[in-house]
C-alpha cells in the first residue's frame, strides 16, 4: 500500500511538471492594437459609402493597405511604430486624397515571455483633404471606429 501511494504521488508530480512546461503564454491577448479604423460615409445621408481605390498606402513606407480588388466602406490602417505622425494616401481613379494623423506611443514591457510592445494613444488628425470627424482619440481593440470620412 505504501509503495502504491508513492507511485501515485510520483506519477501526479510528473504529470504536473509536463503540464507546466508545455504551457505557452497567450501573448496575442496582451498585445495592444496598433491600427485605427476609418469608415467612409455619404455626406448627404450619413450611410456607409463604399469606395473603390486604386490603392491606399502610407507615405513614409511602401506599405500597401488596399488594392482595387473590392469596394470597401471601412479600412484598418496600421500605425507606424517608428514615427509619431503618419500620412495615408488614398488613390482613386479620379483623385488623390490624404489623411495625416499624429499619435503618442509608449514602449512597454508586457512580460518575460511576450517581450515589449508599443501602446498608442492620443490620436489626432493633423490634416486631410477629406471632410472628417474624429470619433475616438483612444486606440484600443474595443473601439470600432476612430475616424468618419464623408464623401
Amino acid at each position: 500500500m505504501n509503495f502504491k501511494m508513492r507511485e501515485t504521488v510520483i506519477l501526479c508530480f510528473g504529470i504536473l511538471m509536463l503540464w507546466a512546461c508545455g504551457k505557452e503564454p497567450d501573448c496575442n491577448l496582451s498585445v495592444p492594437k496598433s491600427s485605427i479604423r476609418v469608415n467612409f460615409y455619404n455626406e448627404d445621408d450619413s450611410t456607409a459609402h463604399y469606395m473603390k481605390f486604386v490603392g491606399v498606402t502610407e507615405c513614409s513606407t511602401d506599405q500597401i493597405f488596399y488594392t482595387s480588388a473590392d469596394s470597401l466602406a471601412s479600412f484598418d490602417l496600421n500605425l507606424n511604430p517608428e514615427a509619431e505622425q503618419v500620412t495615408y494616401v488614398f488613390v482613386s481613379s479620379t483623385s488623390v486624397d490624404t489623411l495625416t494623423l499624429s499619435y503618442t506611443k509608449e514602449l512597454e514591457w508586457l512580460s518575460e515571455e511576450c517581450g515589449p510592445s508599443f501602446f498608442y494613444d492620443e490620436l489626432n488628425v493633423e490634416g486631410s483633404s477629406y471632410t472628417y470627424e474624429l470619433v475616438s482619440t483612444f486606440i484600443d481593440v474595443s473601439i470600432d471606429e476612430n475616424i468618419k470620412i464623408y464623401n
